[in-house]
This record gives structure tokens, sequence and C-alpha cells, in this order.
């Protein structure tokens, strides 16, 4: 019976890898057993066993520690893009308040307002 599971399951990951080389899924390959089921009758469950050692020759279990390191170096990108953002939001405000002021100045200093003064003392307080 074991002989018949691994015969079977060995004809459909080369089915499989033939037909898309790289990405043989469990589901894929859980159809085309069903569709070669006239090979017997043992089901194609994999134990978790089974499963992470397929994945461990696929490689695809190595991987695993730098896509993690991959995952929280862009968390951290995105957290200080995010700080970046905040800043560059506060400056902003700042230079809206500041152009405010400039332009109210040149106007009274164009018309010769009384209130000169008063933008003179603001804008050498900044």
């Amino acid at each position: 019976m074991a002989f018949a599971w691994t015969h079977r399951h060995q004809i459909i990951v080369r089915v499989m890898t033939a037909f898309n080389p790289g990405r043989t899924s469990l589901s894929a390959m859980s159809v085309l057993a069903a569709a070669l089921g006239t090979l017997g009758r043992v089901s194609l469950k994999w134990s978790h066993r089974q499963w992470v050692r397929y994945q461990r020759r696929q490689g695809y279990l190595d991987r695993l520690p730098q896509l993690y390191q991959t995952v929280a170096s862009i968390q951290q990108d995105v957290t200080s893009i995010q700080q970046n953002l905040a800043s560059i939001q506060q400056d902003v405000e700042s230079i809206k308040g500041q152009v405010t002021i400039l332009n109210m100045c040149a106007c009274c200093w164009c018309m010769g307002c009384a209130a000169f003064t008063t933008c003179s003392s603001r804008l050498s307080a900044m």
C-alpha cells in the first residue's frame, strides 16, 4: 500500500512539474490525483512531515528567514516614511504661516500702511 502511494505521488509530482516547473502546488496535485483516480484507491493526503520535507527539498523553507528579514525591513521603511511625512506636513504648515505674513507685510509696505511696524516685528521674531 505504501509503495502504491509513493509511486502515485511520484507520478503526480513528475506530471505537475512537467506542466508547470517550479510551481507545483498541493491543491493542483490533489486535483490531478482525483483525475488519476484509476491508479488506485489510496488517497493523496500528505502529512505535515511529508509536506515540510517536500518544501525543504524545493528550497522554500530555507528562504523563509530571508523573507521575514525582508518583511521586517519593509515595515521599518514604512515607519520611517510615515515619520518623514509627518515632519514634512509640519514644515508645510509652518511655511504656510510664514508666506501669509510675508504677503501681508509686502502689501502693507507698498501701501505705506501704519501696520508695517507690526508686520516687521513679527518677521524679526521669526
